[in-house]
């Protein structure tokens, strides 16, 4: 008999427990938030500086973006143990992608805020390679944090002014929401219900339906760029992708799940990744989701 993930048999349950909320510093550290206080605890150095960006996927896995400076100094995609910090890196883009934004969707698909001096970009970044594609201009040009929520939005904030965006995943277009977070603005992160984590020297509690915040407390470092906490998880194993019925779409999901390693690809809860989660997911594919 086969058995749920786990992550798939807590999202159809309905049960959930809190994530640990990760943060990055451009100088290269990785850190534990506390929540209730906002104090950052030192867990490693990544190996890398001038880091801008996090996101963690289904498996508990966070990949984070840096920012380079030109010439020789190139943009990266890194992927950070969160046990201990270390960074391994994922992609080198060269000096194109300057990725100021990044978050796990629905379906596991990491979108990007891509700095762009038109207008800042919405991209989808296909992992494990690192491809990027650019789904459409956000309009804007100070976008620095993005964050998704259960069901596919995505949120974003823009710096300095610190005003919270709704983004078109489809499109790319940003729809202001309001707000005033100042400098603490640099990073955000969906916590549960209508509310996200964002903050730079500050951890603040954002209302994503409103853009009204409140401080918690300091992290006790000057230049947090990113922060790592929420894991995407399909309310129906099938439907990978989490969007409507299911289709093809959710096959090619699930084969990209598959190559990237994640533990949502493990279907039937054995061992590592092989031909028998396929047959799981078909199984589940054809027994539909109610």
């Amino acid at each position: 008999m086969r058995t749920l993930p786990v992550l798939a048999l807590l999202a159809l349950t309905g049960a959930a427990c809190a994530q640990p909320l990760y943060g990055v510093a451009f100088t290269g550290q990785f850190y534990l938030i506390n929540t209730s206080t906002g104090a950052a605890s030192l867990i490693g150095a990544t190996g890398f500086n001038r880091l801008n960006a996090a996101a963690m996927n289904i498996a508990g896995e966070v990949y984070v973006s840096r920012t380079g400076t030109g010439a020789g100094d190139t943009h990266k995609l890194i992927k950070v143990n969160p046990a201990t910090g270390v960074g391994t890196l994922v992609t080198d883009w060269g000096t194109t992608n300057d990725m100021r934004g990044l978050a796990f969707g629905e379906g596991d698909v990491l979108y990007g805020i891509k700095e762009d001096p038109v207008s800042d970009q919405l991209v989808k970044i296909q992992l494990p390679g690192g491809f990027v594609t650019i789904i459409g201009p956000t309009g804007r040009l100070d976008l620095q944090g993005l964050t998704a929520a259960p069901g596919g939005a995505l949120y974003a904030v823009g710096a300095p002014l610190g005003q919270l965006f709704s983004i078109n995943r489809n499109t790319g277009a940003a729809t202001l929401i309001g707000g005033a977070l100042g400098d603490d603005s640099q990073a955000i992160e969906y916590a549960s219900g209508n509310t996200a984590w964002a903050g730079r020297a500050n951890l603040l509690s954002v209302n994503l339906l409103t853009g009204a915040s409140t401080v918690i407390g300091p992290m006790g470092i000057s230049d947090l760029r990113g922060m790592a906490g929420y894991r995407p998880v399909p309310v129906c194993y099938a439907n990978c992708d989490g969007i409507g019925g299911l289709t093809g779409n959710d096959f090619q999901c699930f084969l990209n799940a598959y190559v990237a390693g994640s533990s949502y690809a493990n279907c039937d809860g054995v061992g590592g990744l092989t031909g028998n989660d396929f047959q799981c997911f078909l199984d589940k594919f054809v027994a539909g989701c109610s």
